[in-house]
């Protein structure tokens, strides 16, 4: 199977995956956090499409919504070396599934992806799972999934929020 079509063949399965998770999401009770709003920066490193992953995220969550501006990239290697680099900025609105000291969140929205000096609209997807070791600081896991026409990419990054987290 040539690779564009593995590629968008696992990129297919990914999103009716995800999608398939939203239900289940958002159909828990968040209990005490059910109304308190939370705002934190998201960062972290990881693996991805192209060997190096790392994204950044702005995040504000109430109830059981989630609202992120977030950017995403994945990089050949070491950040000097030659080769694909893309990138992404986008906007993702989705649900989320707060319990005693974690978060769990599914989402995806409007967004523009640059690779090869070429910038085009995209359609960033991402997941999270969090745990707040205190009212300000936590760790989890965030994977991320940029798809548009030119180089679909994406990554799996270990994470450390800073913000109002409880």
């Amino acid at each position: 199977m040539p690779h564009r079509a593995r590629t968008a063949a696992v990129l297919i399965w990914l999103v009716g995956f995800l999608s398939l998770s939203v239900g289940p999401l958002a159909a828990q009770d968040s209990g005490e956090a059910e109304g308190k709003g939370m705002i934190w920066l998201t960062g972290g490193l990881g693996t991805g499409s192209e060997d190096l992953a790392a994204a950044a995220s702005l995040d504000i969550s109430w109830s059981d919504h989630i609202l992120s501006l977030r950017t995403a990239a994945v990089e050949p290697g070491l950040l000097f070396e030659s080769g694909d680099r893309y990138n992404d900025v986008g906007l993702l609105y989705g649900q989320a599934v707060r319990w005693g000291d974690g978060i769990a969140a599914l989402s995806g929205g409007i967004g523009l992806a640059r690779g090869d000096l070429e910038t085009r609209p995209s359609i960033p997807i991402a997941a999270r799972v969090a745990w707040h070791f205190s009212p300000a600081f936590g760790i989890g896991t965030y994977w991320f999934l940029n798809i548009n026409r030119e180089q679909p990419f994406g990554g799996v990054t270990l994470t450390i929020e800073l913000g109002v987290l409880r």
